[in-house]
């Protein structure tokens, strides 16, 4: 039990426990972040996902050291083989040495990372091709636009490599092109290379491309904390029926099949269930409507996606 115990400890990265955050203004106090704990295990992907104003980046400026909690615990898991973690970081706004140009500053972060300098200037050159900037070289990085900063701020994040990487919204200067890239090199780094990664994010369908868990965060609070593979799982499918006789069929499907979640809507039966998953017993549903000698008009299928899950979490 102990040893289960101590590798636990070894697996959390980062532990908060009932952290809170008060900012106050003109005597008026406002809680940006509000009594919220939450793990974040080695080699996993989180999303931070909520409303602008919800406390993502009030939580992750905390996380970094950047702004003082009010309240809570936060525990960053810096010892034993954890020690030489390299941190890359992609702030929500940027800022870089704009008076240098790409190679030169990315060779200077990769050395302030702890990289030799040929390691750093192989590893710039690599990301400034992937993110196509070579053309750019030679122009100094205040003449660039703001997607094109926001490649570099990325890159100079990624250089090293990093076991644990933080990013408040990474992608929303990025073209549907390059927010793919991206992805796919988090996806890389976390599987390949073992890293930890927190990415804040309104893209919820990026999330769900890559993320393994969710936190929702609203007003302050976590309102969902949850593995996105489980929160798929949960995902009941639906389908809409369009028969004659509707409410008798609704009671016959009830009876006959132990059916709880379904309505009459209009003209439309509604059938929400687990067993929707299996073609099977669609067939089953229809063969049981005829068997009472009523028709089936039509019928469609449509199944809740994460980002509609999210979404209603959200409104609620």
């Amino acid at each position: 039990m102990d040893n289960l115990k101590i590798k636990m400890e070894e697996e959390r990265i980062i532990t908060i426990r009932n952290l809170s955050k008060q900012f106050k203004n003109k005597g008026i106090v406002a809680k940006a972040v509000d009594d919220i704990s939450l793990d974040i295990l080695k080699g996993k992907i989180y999303g931070f996902v909520g409303h602008n104003g919800s406390g993502k980046t009030t939580t992750i400026k905390m996380i970094l050291g950047l702004i003082r909690p009010s309240s809570g615990e936060i525990k960053v898991n810096w010892e034993g083989n954890v020690k030489n973690y390299g941190l890359g970081y992609v702030p929500e706004r940027a800022v870089i040495y704009d008076d240098m140009y790409p190679l030169e500053y990315l060779i200077y972060i990769g050395e302030l990372s702890g990289l030799d300098k040929s390691t750093s200037r192989k590893n710039a050159e690599d990301y400034i091709k992937i993110f196509g900037l070579e053309t750019a070289k030679n122009k100094k990085i205040k003449t660039f636009s703001s997607g094109m900063k926001q490649k570099i701020l990325i890159s100079q994040a990624l250089l090293h490599s990093p076991s644990l990487m933080i990013l408040d919204e990474p992608t929303t200067a990025l073209d549907p092109v390059e927010q793919k890239k991206l992805l796919d090199i988090l996806g890389k780094l976390s599987k390949e290379n073992g890293s930890t990664i927190i990415m804040s994010s309104h893209h919820l369908q990026e999330l769900e491309m890559i993320a393994d868990h969710v936190f929702l965060f609203e007003n302050g609070k976590i309102v969902l904390d949850s593995d996105i593979k489980d929160m798929k799982k949960s995902i009941k499918g639906q389908i809409e029926i369009k028969t004659t006789n509707p409410e008798k069929v609704l009671n016959i499907l009830r009876k006959e099949l132990n059916i709880r979640d379904i309505i009459l809507s209009g003209d439309k039966i509604i059938i929400n269930d687990d067993r929707l998953s299996s073609s099977s017993f669609k067939n089953t549903i229809i063969k049981k409507i005829m068997d009472f000698g009523e028709d089936v008009l039509s019928i469609s299928s449509s199944s809740k996606s994460f980002y509609d899950s999210v979404m209603e979490k959200l409104k609620k």
